[in-house]
């Protein structure tokens, strides 16, 4: 429903096509037809050709562009087409506690840019399909731009369609999210649509769910969602950044990996092989001594990142030394902006100097990149520490070698690979181990650190999150990993204590728990290359189920024809309540507050949803339209 008008930068698809030999199917004979048409809805206020919109173009553009389709993309809003033209309104920011009066004039607008989107959309696969009958879609949208899609899903053939991606839909339906245990967050009874939803809470969108969200059979395995841990839009958070993050977050550029063997399948192309989604973050060791390695380090570190962008990856340079000498650690190179001239640039004018004593900090050094760096969601994650030295344990600022692995875990995780000297080799391995990393000692090891590192599998859970209550069976659910080379065994850590106790051969798992927990489960993969990588989540076992936010003694009465009062009262617990106005979402607001500009000839639907740390249940009430009296004087 919101989006950003910043500029957008797009750093490149996070994943690397491996082609053979491509058989396709005979293209669309028509003049000025398709084989394949792209169509986006963008969301609330955006203006056309905006960062999501650019996004979602490259992403699907690079997957396609050398598989000899001949493809069109098309922006909802665009054109006016039989004159209808989607406005994707835009509304009041609701991330914000508002005044004690609230206009209500924009809640009769919202509805009306959804369905002219629906219109749209419709009447021009209509029109396309009627001269180019073989032309086939892949549609997505954000935001109020995904209400448009899924709303038009009914009134669409699922045979025209590859596949529909929505992204941030306040229309959002999942049935196992329901409930103060939902299922999902049992790993039980997932919808087939749930594509990329790390909240197990998440059940309906904000403007309650479209029932059922997948219209019928005919579209199993054509429609996806992607809905953000904490996306007020969509999840059962109330994240305003969260909502904003789909471009940020590589998310149109996952769509597009997940998207692309559905369309090598229609058009019968041989299904390319796909490279893990690489971030890789380098933190050199800048101190004096390091003068005896650094040119091999500074080589191999070339080599890494030249690698890892050349299959699409990110990667990010950092450097550091010990506290006590006044260094700070420094991010030299980011994700978002890390070229291989830029990475190369910085790591040559890296200088060295100091090394009072033998140990560094590198603790706090690790810390500062885990939390300075915006890693992708679902990514393969590498921290890979170049030294020669120890590390100082607590360090010198009091982080701890618990806090480092506990935030790695917290990012799913991100893994360490140290490569060091012998002597120090054997001090790093809990590091490593405990992060489901490796140690490499000495500068005979670099090419096969590097080589590691980039060819490990992806390893994925359906959700970053699981709940239950004592006495309760959890099943996690690994079959989403995936690898170059089949993936020989799964290993389990579900206690959260760092050791993997159970080892299967298939990715599906379940355990009982018999007292109370929080920790971080992990699932570690191997491929037959004996490669590796680990994912983790957020597990919560309670003793009693948890207590929702609730509304309760709901007041509204028109004062006027145009304003009313509105008041509630809410649980002791609950932290916000938001107010929507009919599909409009106004803000937050106090218990007390007065609705102004209201249509009094139209229906006024009042929404109130209470917050804890997460969404409560919530509370609707309908303001009666005032009939419209005839004129029975008039002549």
């Amino acid at each position: 429903m919101f989006s950003k008008l910043s500029t957008f930068k797009y750093s490149g698809v996070a994943f690397m096509l491996i082609l053979t030999t491509i058989s396709i199917q005979q293209p669309v004979t028509a003049k000025n037809c398709h084989d394949l048409e792209f169509i986006f809805a963008r969301g609330s206020g955006s203006i056309l050709n905006d960062q999501d919109y650019q996004a979602f173009y490259h992403a699907f553009h690079n997957v396609t562009k050398d598989l000899g389709l001949n493809t069109h993309f098309y922006e909802l809003g665009s054109t006016n087409i039989n004159g209808v033209q989607y406005p994707a309104v835009t509304i009041a920011n609701p991330f914000y506690a508002i005044g004690a009066f609230v206009s209500a004039g924009q809640a009769y607008q919202y509805g009306k840019s959804v369905n002219l989107g629906v219109e749209e959309l419709t009447t021009y696969i209509t029109k396309t399909l009627q001269s180019c009958p073989r032309t086939q879609f892949i549609l997505g949208g954000y935001s109020q731009g995904a209400q448009v899609i899924s709303q038009a899903l009914p009134k669409l053939n699922p045979r025209h369609i590859i596949y529909a991606a929505t992204f941030g839909d306040p229309k959002l339906y999942l049935p196992e999210g329901q409930g103060l245990i939902p299922d999902a967050c049992r790993g039980i009874n997932l919808s087939d649509y749930r594509t990329y939803v790390p909240n197990c809470r998440t059940h309906e969108g904000i403007l309650r769910g479209l029932k059922p969200y997948q219209p019928h059979t005919g579209w199993a395995g054509k429609l996806g969602t992607w809905c953000n841990q904490d996306d007020i839009i969509c999840s059962s958070g109330f994240s305003a950044d969260s909502h904003r993050a789909y471009t940020e977050d590589q998310l149109y550029t996952a769509a597009a990996k997940h998207v692309l063997p559905k369309i090598a399948q229609h058009f019968r192309l041989n299904t390319p092989t796909q490279q893990p989604t690489l971030d890789t973050a380098i933190l050199i060791d800048s101190t004096g001594s390091m003068g005896f390695m650094i040119e091999n380090y500074k080589n191999e570190a070339i080599r890494l990142a030249d690698i890892t962008l050349k299959r699409n990856g990110r990667v990010a340079l950092l450097t550091y030394r010990d506290l006590i000498e006044g260094f700070t650690p420094k991010l030299l190179c980011d994700f978002h902006d890390c070229s291989l001239e830029t990475f190369t640039q910085q790591l040559h004018q890296l200088t060295l100097d100091g090394g009072i004593d033998v140990e560094e900090s590198t603790l706090s050094a690790s810390l500062f990149a885990l939390n300075s760096l915006k890693w992708q969601p679902g990514a393969t994650k590498s921290l890979v520490i170049l030294t020669d030295a120890g590390f100082h344990s607590p360090d010198r600022d009091g982080t701890t070698l618990q806090a480092v692995v506990q935030r790695s875990l917290e990012i799913d995780p991100v893994n360490f690979f140290i490569i060091t000297n012998y002597e120090s080799a054997a001090e790093y391995q809990p590091l490593a181990t405990a992060t489901g990393g490796r140690v490499f000692a000495g500068t005979n090891q670099l090419q096969l650190s590097t080589d590691y590192i980039v060819n490990r599998p992806e390893a994925k859970l359906a959700t970053t999150e699981y709940l239950g209550l004592i006495g309760e069976t959890l099943h996690f659910d690994a079959s989403a990993s995936t690898s170059g080379t089949p993936i020989s065994k799964y290993e389990w850590d579900l206690d959260g204590d760092g050791v993997f106790e159970t080892t299967t051969t298939e990715p599906i798992i379940s355990k009982t728990y018999h007292q109370s927990l929080k920790a971080f489960i992990q699932v570690r993969i191997t491929d037959q290359n004996q490669l590796q990588s680990t994912m983790s989540a957020q597990l919560t076992i309670l003793a009693h189920p948890p207590t929702p936010a609730t509304i309760d003694q709901v007041s509204l009465e028109r004062t006027s024809n145009e304003t009313a009062n509105l008041s509630f009262i809410t649980s002791p617990h609950t932290t916000k309540t938001l107010l929507i106005v009919n599909d409009a979402i106004l803000g937050f607001v106090s218990n007390s507050t007065t609705l102004t500009d209201l249509d009094p000839h139209h229906s006024t639907t009042i929404t109130l949803i209470p917050y804890t740390d997460t969404r409560g249940t919530p509370t609707q009430i309908t303001l009666p339209t005032i009939p419209l009296v005839p004129n029975c004087g008039a002549n």
